[in-house]
């Protein structure tokens, strides 16, 4: 949310700005100087500025759970150069900032609060409060941010201001993204069922070679591990009724539905419209009218919604949840300012009694109990690890089952192509293979509170598996391969005939096959048919006479397709479309421009990167798995 904030203020140069600050590597590298001596907690130096380890953490991990849906980690963040990425976008930032501050340019509270209005419209202080703090920030530090990112658009749109996309530019450009063609287009099937000759020795032992990775055996490793799980641990935990009831009466306020109320509420200047408020309310005047009239408020400013006392900021839920339905507060100091509250309804909590929550208590107790037991055996065999015992005797010692596994590959599949039956849930896999041989992995805990250390065994290095034991397999894809060859090498034949002049809907006749002819689609496929492949439609932009045809392979066969029409884009009748083609090409302008005022700005303001202290505060790991000390 505070991102999307910061990026949204002013021009369209703000926005962009973030996609091009990975140029600033471009501009300045990641390594202008390094610091010498002590590594210490600063990582750059802009000017007198000075950049934080806890700084860069805070971002660089914001930016790992952005990537988390592709499945990228912290480890793998820094291998693909994201951590001096981020580096840089702060560097970046700093710069501007600098600039803008050495121009006298500030942001006044007229205009941080205007900009307020403008992202969340009239929201109400509670709300506002609950954004800033599920953002893991404050109204101090936000506000901060925001004045920075205003002053970074009056510096940025002094430069840019005037700025235009080349119309020339704009109309080619369009032409060419918005040309339309139409086709007709059929597919010479690859029937992977019809009969195929038997290879040679030496066709096999060809396709073989040439094929080696698809024979390849994957890595695999023979583990023995422990796995402590609550949920096992829990279903042999035994909880007396007295203990039952104990907990139900500790806990009764929380087991069922708490109290709500839908709260009104009405943010005033001062004491004495607060009083006329009130005198009008009480007088039986509507509260979200009176909140109109007196605060400017509209209704959804107004109502808070239905919630409960822990749902608001703690100067408001006592008064809140004392009030009888229908009656204002007195004002009260909230954290916004003055505030008055109205009750409009009270939906009562309810709580079950000992024998509805008897059930559900007990195995939660059984659960807690688990994870205790759990907790306390990981210590003890962490413990024991940590002073020497291997993981068999420590196993032993503690009376763990020690399970083993022969081989397992990566993706937990065994020698024989079938998953490995009972492996505990990720992150073990993962552990496993991060593991060197004849060592014990760390004590690894899983997503669902279960614990596992690895010993690796042994490892089996991928391996060309030897023709013989793959002979099958192999011919088998021989022949679907034989097949694709044999279609492509019709459809050839079929292509060249009709760029000499034949027509498809003959060729098709001569299949006893049907034809499809398409709507106009675009050079991204728009319109397209959903079978049509996009290497054919790639190769029919590459045509320039009608007529022409081109080939590609299809989901099912290979596609043949004959140009049939070109149909050109004039900008000249699409005022919305060529705004957006102008927007892209001022964005690249100013993409360019920001990029050559950073490297101007890093001529005036000297930038220090200390990578020793990068290194020590993100790399610790990667010496210590390179056998540093």
């Amino acid at each position: 949310m505070l991102q999307s904030l910061r990026s949204s203020v002013g021009s369209i140069f703000i926005k962009v700005l973030f996609g091009l600050l990975v140029l600033s590597f471009a501009v300045w590298g990641i390594g202008d100087s390094y610091f010498g001596g002590n590594v210490g907690n600063t990582v750059a130096e802009v000017g007198d500025r000075e950049i934080s380890a806890n700084q860069l953490s805070t971002a660089f991990r914001r930016e790992v759970e952005r990537l988390r849906p592709l499945n990228i980690d912290e480890q793998r963040a820094r291998q693909l150069g994201v951590l001096d990425q981020v580096l840089g976008q702060i560097v970046t930032l700093t710069l501007f900032d600098e600039a803008a501050r050495d121009m006298g340019l500030v942001a006044g509270e007229a205009s941080l609060r205007q900009q307020i209005k403008r992202q969340f419209g009239n929201i109400g202080p509670y709300e506002f409060e609950n954004i800033l703090r599920n953002n893991g920030t404050n109204e101090q530090q936000f506000l901060a941010q925001l004045g920075a990112g205003l002053m970074r658009d009056q510096y940025l749109n002094s430069l840019t201001q005037g700025t235009a996309a080349p119309k020339a530019l704009v109309e080619k450009l369009y032409a060419w993204r918005n040309e339309r063609r139409t086709a007709t287009f059929l597919t010479i099937p690859v029937d992977q069922a019809s009969p195929m000759r038997e290879p040679s020795q030496e066709e096999l032992e060809t396709y073989y070679k040439a094929n080696s990775a698809n024979f390849t055996a994957p890595a695999y490793r023979a583990l023995s591990y422990v796995y402590l799980d609550p949920v096992e641990a829990s279903k042999d935990v035994k909880i007396s009724e007295q203990r039952v009831r104990e907990v139900y009466d500790e806990r009764r306020d929380t087991l069922g539905t708490p109290e709500k109320r839908t709260v009104l509420q009405m943010l005033v200047p001062d004491q004495a419209v607060a009083d006329k408020a009130l005198d009008r309310i009480r007088g039986g005047e509507d509260f979200v009218k009176v909140a109109k009239d007196l605060a400017g408020q509209d209704e959804s400013a107004t109502k808070l919604g239905t919630l409960t006392k822990a749902d608001l900021p703690k100067q408001l839920a006592e008064p809140a949840f004392k009030l009888s339905k229908g009656q204002p507060s007195d004002p009260i100091t909230g954290p916004f300012g003055l505030q008055i509250l109205q009750v409009a309804e009270i939906v009562a909590g309810e709580t079950p009694s000992f024998d509805e929550a008897r059930k559900s208590l007990n195995e939660d107790l059984a659960k807690e109990e688990g994870i205790n037991q759990v907790l306390d055996i990981a210590n003890r065999l962490e413990e024991a690890l940590g002073g020497g015992s291997s993981l068999t005797d420590a196993a032993r010692d503690l009376d763990l089952k020690l399970r083993r596994v022969d081989s397992v590959d990566s993706e937990g599949r065994g020698k024989s192509d079938t998953p490995v039956a009972g492996l505990p849930p990720a992150p073990f896999l993962k552990s496993a293979f991060e593991t060197a041989s004849g060592q014990d992995s760390l004590l690894g805990e899983t997503a669902s509170g279960g614990f596992f250390v690895i010993h690796v065994e042994s490892i089996t290095a991928p391996a060309l598996r030897p023709l013989d034991t793959v002979r099958a397999e192999a011919t088998k894809d021989w022949k679907a391969d034989e097949r694709w060859k044999s279609a492509r090498a019709s459809a050839k034949k079929f292509v060249e005939r009709l760029n000499g002049g034949a027509k498809l809907a003959d060729i098709a006749g001569e299949l006893k096959s049907k034809t499809q002819t398409t709507d106009g689609f675009t050079r991204t496929g728009d319109k397209a048919p959903a079978n049509m492949p996009a290497g054919l439609i790639s190769q029919l932009f590459g045509q320039k006479d009608i007529g022409k045809a081109a080939m590609a392979d299809g989901v099912n066969g290979v596609d043949i397709a004959q140009l049939t029409g070109i149909q050109a884009a004039s900008a000249n009748t699409d005022k919305k479309g060529v705004d957006i083609i102008s927007r892209t090409l001022l964005t690249g302008i100013a993409n360019d421009i920001t990029a050559q005022l950073g490297a101007a700005l890093r001529g005036r303001h000297n930038v220090s990167i200390n990578q020793n202290a990068v290194d020590y505060h993100f790399n610790a790991s990667e010496r210590l798995d390179a056998g540093e000390s």
